[in-house]
């Protein structure tokens, strides 16, 4: 009998457990009185092939007695884990109940979570070693309050835990789930009366039950069978909701830390540390591209660009370019030969990009910007990286539509302090105004906003040819 002591929140907690084969032998008997064929023919070899080995068949105390027997072991788990797990790319394993020891593996799971004699698993780090913890603990508990006090339980015990990948030192999320299907809870004496305790509870809530390891404390129980532990990586999933949750506090995609945390998020969700991303917005006000510095510095193609008129003729050539290919972008290999198709890259190349992605972000048919991804390293970036990057483009989308609207807004706003009533045909030199003025009150710079001015144009009506000069009201 294993006596497994887990601490969780200063308590401590003593579960009592043993290997068992009881509820999976039982399990095959029922597939075999089925009476279908193929299964009755499967499960009959399995239990033919436990004929030979009586103790197998009984609560193992000493698991010695599994050492030489690690061929049926593996024969007895193919009807646990189904032929579309692969032993090299799947985690899963067989472990005695509410312990850190185990009896079978895949392979992945071995080399990654278990240790040098492969039996015991290895917890990273103090907080997922709390957080298995409580998984154990409400486990028992959930066992023990259905089977002998008739508690309805809702939700389930499966946990998120962050993981260092050792091979690209990035942050990974593994989601961990124990199944308890083939553990069967025994009472070793007289239970408790527990009163008039709420009969229905959910999971998570069930350690919150008032001194409820004084009136049932897990010592009065013994657990037989085996847990099944699956772990699946989540990765895309977690960092998805995390991208989603900081692009909604994202008022400007000028905020440097805010884009540098995203970067670190895009760089988990395609697994390369290698791989930095820009943004270059394309917003439309008043009919009219606006660009700025503020705006562009997280940008591979336009930050070393300050020519209004290139900024928006490269704005141009790739909304040109997206319209003929409706796809990404990949260049895995930046060169000068590609250079020559593609102009806009020369810098990159001159400060050593070497491959790249660019992604179309489009609000309808219209390109309002692009997302691009790009590594030092020739090769780096390739068409097997789109997949995992498509996710998250609708957010940068919604990021973007966002922007665009507040910034409308700012610019409308200053327009309206500043000047008179003004002609749509004109309105644009008034909006590039209003965009520097924003674009200096963010640096901190507290200078007026400048006087516009058009240059050889003359009023229709007076007795004198003059500059026309539109003051601030």
């Amino acid at each position: 009998m294993q006596h497994t002591n887990v601490r969780y929140e200063g308590t401590s907690f003593t579960i009592n457990s043993r290997l068992s084969f009881k509820l999976l032998i039982e399990s095959w008997k029922e597939k075999i009185a089925e009476d279908k064929d193929g299964l009755r023919e499967f499960y009959g070899d399995l239990l033919e092939s436990l004929s030979a080995y009586p103790e197998v068949l009984e609560p193992i105390n000493d698991l010695s007695i599994l050492k030489d027997r690690q061929p049926l072991i593996e024969k007895m788990m193919t009807s646990i884990f189904p032929v579309t797990l692969s032993d090299k790319k799947d985690l899963y394993a067989i472990s005695i109940p509410f312990t850190y020891k185990t009896i079978y593996s895949s392979a992945l799971f071995k080399s990654i979570f278990l240790n040098e004699s492969g039996d015991m698993i290895m917890v990273p780090d103090p907080e997922t070693e709390r957080v298995i913890s409580e998984q154990k603990i409400i486990m028992s508990y959930q066992m023990i309050l259905t089977k002998f006090y008739g508690f309805e339980l809702r939700g389930d015990t499966t946990t998120v835990h962050p993981f260092l990948d050792p091979v690209t030192g990035l942050q990974k999320y593994l989601q961990l789930e124990l199944n308890s299907r083939f553990i069967e809870v025994k009472a070793k004496g007289k239970l408790p009366d527990l009163g008039q305790n709420q009969t229905c509870i959910r999971l998570k809530d069930l350690l919150k039950i008032p001194r409820l390891q004084v009136l049932l404390p897990l010592d009065l129980f013994e657990f037989e069978g085996f847990v099944i532990i699956n772990i699946k990586d989540v990765t895309e999933r977690e960092v998805i909701s995390d991208i989603k949750n900081r692009l909604l506090t994202v008022h400007s995609f000028a905020d440097i830390h805010a884009f540098a945390s995203l970067q670190e998020q895009m760089q988990k969700l395609i697994g390369l540390s290698d791989v930095r991303i820009g943004i270059a917005p394309f917003f439309k006000i008043n009919n009219h591209y606006v660009f700025s510095d503020q705006f562009s510095q997280n940008s591979f193609i336009l930050k070393h660009i300050h020519s209004q008129e290139e900024k928006t003729r490269i704005c141009l050539k790739l909304i040109q370019l997206f319209q003929k290919h409706d796809d990404f972008l990949v260049i895995s290999s930046i060169t000068p030969e590609v250079v020559r198709d593609y102009p806009f890259l020369r810098t990159i190349l001159e400060e050593g990009g070497k491959s790249l992605i660019i992604c179309p972000l489009r609000s309808g048919k219209e390109l309002i910007g692009v997302l691009s991804f790009l590594s030092n390293t020739p090769g780096m970036l390739g068409y097997s990286h789109i997949q995992k990057i498509e996710p998250a483009i609708p957010l940068f989308v919604l990021a973007l539509e966002k922007s665009a609207e507040i910034l409308n807004n700012q610019i409308d706003r200053v327009i309206k302090e500043q000047f008179t009533a003004v002609q749509s045909s004109v309105e644009w030199k008034f909006t590039e105004a209003a965009l520097s003025f924003l674009t200096k009150k963010s640096k901190g710079d507290d200078s007026k906003i400048e006087n516009i001015v058009f240059e050889d144009v003359y009023p229709l009506y007076g007795s004198n040819r003059y500059k026309e000069f539109i003051h601030r009201t």
